[in-house]
């Protein structure tokens, strides 16, 4: 819960959900490309609904629904960051990783799992972090 047991509550157990795509959406040689990735989280430990898109070099597609650890609540700035993303599945399994480092200095890891369909990857020089809702305050985050 955020280490914060009385301002947030996670019925389901320190989870969240992500919708997640990475990979390149355009070819130039092969399987690779100019890569990007995305997702939207539904974050129930902080009561947050937060959104990610980046744009680098990427590979494959893959897109995944997944379940994975929460993390500290993210605010109501836009953190730039660089990372890599990997998403995807074989036979309906799957799930993502995210790696990197944001503009405060702080390194993160986000991973999770789920079902997912073909595999994607995209190292994301550029990536934009942003609260969409914040449900303690029923408000969109400014």
């Amino acid at each position: 819960m955020g280490n914060n047991p009385v301002n947030y509550v996670d019925p389901l157990g320190l989870v969240n959900l992500t919708f997640g795509y990475s990979g390149a959406p355009v070819r130039l040689i092969g399987a690779f490309g100019i890569g990007a990735s995305g997702s939207i989280t539904f974050d129930f430990t902080n009561r947050q609904i937060t959104g990610s898109a980046g744009v680098g070099l990427g590979a494959g597609h893959g897109t995944t629904i997944a379940f994975g650890p929460s993390g500290e609540p993210m605010g109501n700035n836009v953190v730039t960051s660089t990372g890599i993303t990997i998403t995807g599945g074989l036979k309906g399994i799957g799930g993502f990783m995210k790696w990197g480092g944001n503009n405060k200095g702080n390194t993160f890891f986000n991973y999770g799992g789920g079902w997912g369909y073909g595999i994607g990857g995209s190292w994301d020089p550029i990536q934009w972090n942003i609260c969409l809702y914040n449900c303690i305050s029923n408000d969109p985050c400014p």
